[in-house]
């Protein structure tokens, strides 16, 4: 009968012990650093706001074709680089406003070889834009080996930077082709 209480008494025992450890671990796992899920990558043009894009400048230097785009009540007017008007896609332009608030870079190139990254001269593409009285440049280069990132620089002399392809080409696409 003692063996009997014995052994009585060591299960509700180790019962207990491993509600104890249960508890203990629960509390602990609640208690546990929150690691947040990597942050979004970096605006290239942080702060804009798409509706207060009101002028646009895309050129081709190498096909040396430019295209000027207006904003006018309700409306996007388009001229070439002699102020002769011209057909776009409105589509198109609606997208360009909405990509170059949400444009972000991955990755941050410390070189100052630009022709390795075809941003030499200029690079093949400039997007000029006005929000408000500030305006912003942006030089579109090569794609990287894997064309899955272009290389791109704020401004006359910032860092090489990359930004997604897709992105970038919808930014160019009404520059990109030489017989419109």
């Amino acid at each position: 009968m003692v063996n009997n209480r014995t052994t009585r008494l060591l299960i509700v025992l180790f019962v207990g012990l491993l509600a104890v450890a249960y508890l203990v671990n629960l509390a602990q796992q609640n208690n546990a650093a929150y690691v947040p899920y990597p942050t979004a990558l970096p605006e290239v043009f942080p702060g804009i706001d798409a509706r207060q894009i009101t002028h646009i400048e895309l050129e081709n230097p190498g096909w040396k074709r430019k295209i000027v785009l207006d904003k006018v009540p309700g409306d996007w007017v388009a001229t070439d680089g002699d102020g002769k008007p011209i057909q776009v896609d409105l589509g198109q332009v609606t997208r360009m406003i909405q990509i170059l608030p949400t444009l972000r870079y991955n990755r941050v190139l410390e070189s100052t070889d630009l022709k390795a990254f075809g941003l030499a001269d200029g690079g093949l593409f400039v997007l000029r834009f006005s929000v408000g009285k500030v305006s912003y440049t942006l030089r579109v280069g090569d794609p990287n080996s894997a064309q899955t990132y272009s290389y791109i620089q704020r401004g006359d002399g910032g860092p090489v930077l990359q930004a997604d392809m897709q992105q970038v080409a919808q930014l160019v696409r009404l520059a990109a082709n030489p017989n419109p």
